[in-house]
């Protein structure tokens, strides 16, 4: 697909606003390390990005924190008139913000609409109440619809957040949650597994052997999961794991991290469908080929999955790369002349439906 790049100007906003203290938000430490920028520091943040970003990309403003529409009226209008601005003139193209469900009323909404925002993601999380309880989250599964709903008959593009394995969550109720999501049709999700980060009440529970982070293997299934529910759904997952950094690293005590988790899935759904392949297809097989793009996840990080269907198949084969091929879709051809192809469509349906 030749979607148009973006590029995102991140503006941060500390959770000044939140009263919550979820169990997997380290709140002292964005609070107190983070203060809210001013009008003229955003405007200096949109300058500086401006000049490094590339032509013909889309640009998006977008304020990042957790609880946007919970800071003080006038505080939210100071910081977007700034990016209002931009955008009338046309050096950006979008305006984002990030909220809590429980933050989102037609009051709220009629002011990010007087100021040119366009999307919003909601920080859901889950929509087990027993888990939100455990979680902390201070909102239900109810409120959590009704503001996607609200966002989307306002006419914003709706962003959802998921985090997978919260306390109280299992394989189950983690896809009833991506379930439910399907029936608001999001316009994009991220999806990111819980973490035990230091001095979290999550942490605590860690100690006190309340609470037992997924393993890696079980995030990557989990997740994995999640996002092939999406996928059939044709709802775009725009992120997978937390975006890595020695900050995260050094405060991190447990749960499935990995810097480059999102390829970890992408490699792990390329092994499925190339096992489905190999299994489908009768005679040795002699090449797997697939889209330039998508190589790197057909071989999987650091080559595991060649590995893996060569120890498990007993068998030697050349992964090639083919323009002509789709994304997300692999050729199988072996040595009795034989030929099939196979996309992720094809496995998430036949794995999930």
């Amino acid at each position: 697909m030749n979607a148009v790049k973006r590029a995102i100007i991140p503006i941060f906003i500390p959770h000044l606003a939140c009263p919550h203290r979820c169990v997997f938000c380290d709140q002292t430490t964005i609070s107190g390390s983070i203060g809210c920028p001013s009008s003229m520091q955003v405007k200096e943040t949109i300058e500086r990005y401006l000049e490094t970003i590339p032509k013909g990309r889309l640009i998006e403003v977008a304020f990042f924190g957790g609880s946007f529409t919970g800071i003080p009226t006038k505080q939210q209008e100071g910081l977007l008139s700034v990016a209002q601005n931009y955008l009338r003139i046309g050096k950006i193209h979008n305006i984002r913000v990030s909220t809590r469900p429980d933050y989102i009323d037609k009051a709220r909404l009629e002011l990010l609409t007087n100021f040119g925002v366009n999307i919003i993601e909601i920080g859901v999380q889950s929509l087990d109440d027993s888990v939100l309880a455990k979680s902390g989250r201070g909102h239900s599964k109810e409120q959590s619809i009704y503001a996607c709903q609200l966002i989307k008959e306002q006419g914003f593009q709706l962003g959802i957040q998921l985090m997978p394995g919260l306390p109280g969550s299992n394989d189950e109720s983690d896809m009833d949650t991506v379930l439910n999501v399907i029936e608001l049709r999001p316009d994009f999700c991220r999806v990111y597994p819980t973490l035990v980060i230091k001095g979290t009440l999550l942490h605590r529970m860690y100690n006190q052997g309340k609470y037992r982070p997924m393993s890696l293997e079980q995030g990557i299934n989990r997740v994995k999961r999640v996002t092939a529910a999406l996928y059939i759904k044709e709802i775009p997952v725009i992120r997978i794991g937390l975006h890595p950094s020695k900050q995260l690293e050094d405060a991190l005590l447990g749960g499935p991290y990995h810097p480059a988790f999102g390829d970890l899935i992408k490699g792990r759904m390329f092994y499925d469908l190339q096992r489905l392949g190999i299994i489908g297809l009768s005679g040795s097989v002699r090449i797997i080929s697939g889209n330039p793009l998508d190589i790197a996840a057909i071989k999987g990080f650091k080559k595991i999955n060649i590995v893996r269907l060569q120890n498990e198949f007993n068998l030697k084969f050349k992964i090639v790369s083919n323009e002509k091929i789709s994304r997300d879709s692999i050729e199988i051809s072996s040595n009795n002349g034989k030929m099939c192809r196979y996309d992720l469509l094809q496995l998430f349906r036949y794995q999930y439906n």
